[in-house]
């Protein structure tokens, strides 16, 4: 069995907590479990747009190292990777950022790509870190989209809002390749996809299954050496 931690960087109510972990659990593979935590002290999603508002990296690097005997590998479920730098200097477990996997794989796959972002002020930290993880030349647009970030959005406005900004998106910039740039998104992904069709990139998904892969590549060196 695969242990994945899920570590969500803002204090949140519990279901907000469980809605995350059914659907990181739903879309591990079989014989991976995902368990979400939360801050308890610190930002709360709310907090994010108001002026000089700041991660947590350390708290989360704190989580990370405090609960790592626990899992064989953990991720940061926030589509900026806070706190990531942080975990990994302290963790002797895999530890993943959405935003850096979901980049990697829409480099690799060589396509022009977009970002759809609850954050209509997050372009320039986003352009930054696609630029330093080497995908700049493939980036091609920001679309932000009307989402309230760990709040009761309505399932049905929200799939409808982010596929036809999806679809402008291919429309107006010759992009293919979405990057969905928010975690909160993973209980949309598979409905967006059903509209949209093509390529949607859910970062959530994509860390735990790196994270899955990675573990596997480590058993197998392992198990030759052995």
């Amino acid at each position: 069995m695969k242990r994945i931690l899920a570590v969500i960087p803002f204090v949140v109510e519990d279901d907000l907590r469980q809605r995350h972990e059914a659907a990181l659990n739903k879309a591990a593979s079989p014989g991976t479990v995902v368990r979400a935590v939360s801050l308890t002290t610190g930002p709360a999603p709310m907090d994010y747009e108001k002026p000089g508002f700041r991660h947590a990296d350390a708290e989360v690097a704190e989580l990370v190292e405090r609960l790592q005997p626990e899992f064989d590998a953990a991720f940061i479920n926030c589509f900026e990777d806070p706190g990531l730098t942080e975990a990994r200097r302290v963790a002797h477990i895999p530890v993943a950022g959405p935003l850096e996997t979901a980049v990697f794989l829409a480099r690799s796959m060589g396509e022009r790509f977009m970002l759809v972002s609850p954050d209509p002020n997050g372009e320039g930290g986003y352009r930054r870190a696609i630029e330093a993880h080497g995908a700049g030349a493939l980036y091609s647009a920001f679309l932000p989209v009307d989402f309230e970030v760990g709040g009761d959005n309505d399932h049905e406005s929200a799939v409808e809002t982010l596929s036809s900004v999806i679809r402008r998106g291919r429309a107006d910039h010759q992009a293919n390749l979405a990057v969905l740039a928010c975690t909160d998104f993973l209980t949309l992904h598979a409905d967006i996809v059903k509209r949209v069709g093509g390529c949607v990139i859910e970062p959530a998904a994509t860390a735990v299954r790196a994270l899955e892969l990675q573990l596997d590549m480590q058993a197998k060196r392992a198990g030759a050496a052995a």
